[in-house]
C-alpha cells in the first residue's frame, strides 16, 4: 500500500528487522540514495536518527521512516525532537510486539524455542506521539481501516505517525541460518531459487 505513494521525491529510511525486509523486498525506489537502511549490520535504532539527517540534507523531499516496535523503541528521544522541532517526517510502525526478526531466526535455529523476543504488554506508540505532539499520529489494527489511514497519513502534514499491528508470528523469507552463509540461506515458501 505503501508503495503506491513512493515518488522519485522520496527518502526511506528503516530501522532493524522484519519492516525492513518488507521495504527492502516490497518499495520500489525510483532514485538513486533513496532508500537508507543499515543493511545487514543489524542496527537496530537506525531509522529514526537517520530520517532526520536526511530530511535536513534533502529539505524539499518527503522522508518516510518506516520501523518496527523493537527498533522504535531505541529511539523515543529522536521522536520526541521529530514532533519538537515540527519536522515533516512520516513515521510507519509495524508493531508485532516482538522482535520479529530475532523470533524468526531463533525459530529456526532452536526449533520454536524463544528468549527475550516477545513483550507481553500493548504498548500504544501511537499515543505515544500524539502525546509528543504530532500532528497525524493513529493507530491501526484492523486491516479494513488501513487503506483509509493510510491515505490519511500521506496527505497530512508535518510530523506524522501510523502504527499498524500485525502478526505476531509472521515469518518472513529468506533467512540465513545462525552461522550459515548466504548459500544455506532458507528461501521459504515463495521466493524461487535461481
Amino acid at each position: 500500500m505503501l508503495a503506491n505513494h513512493v515518488d522519485e521525491s522520496t527518502k526511506i529510511t528503516t530501522g532493524v528487522g522484519n519492516h525492513q525486509m518488507l521495504a527492502a523486498q516490497y518499495l520500489s525506489m525510483q532514485c538513486p540514495k533513496s532508500f537508507m537502511t543499515s543493511g545487514s549490520f543489524g542496527t537496530m535504532g537506525f531509522s529514526l536518527p537517520t530520517a532526520i539527517g536526511v530530511h535536513y540534507a534533502n529539505p524539499h523531499s518527503g522522508v518516510i521512516a518506516i520501523d518496527g516496535d523493537g527498533s522504535l523503541r531505541m529511539n523515543l528521544g529522536e521522536l520526541h525532537t521529530i514532533a519538537s522541532l515540527n519536522l515533516p517526517i512520516k513515521i510507519l510502525m509495524l508493531n508485532n510486539r516482538s522482535d520479529g526478526m530475532v523470533q524468526n531466526l531463533q525459530d529456526a535455529a532452536y526449533e520454536g524455542v524463544r528468549t527475550g523476543t516477545q513483550r507481553p504488554k500493548d504498548v500504544n506508540f501511537a499515543e505515544i506521539a500524539r502525546s509528543f505532539g504530532f500532528s497525524y499520529a493513529e493507530r491501526v489494527s484492523n486491516r479494513n481501516d488501513l487503506n483509509v489511514k493510510m491515505e490519511a497519513f500521506i496527505d497530512a502534514e508535518g510530523p506524522c505517525f501510523l502504527e499498524a499491528c500485525t502478526d505476531r508470528e509472521e515469518v518472513l523469507y529468506p533467512k540465513v541460518p545462525a552461522g550459515g552463509s548466504y548459500k544455506d540461506m532458507i528461501l521459504g515458501p515463495y521466493i524461487k531459487s535461481t
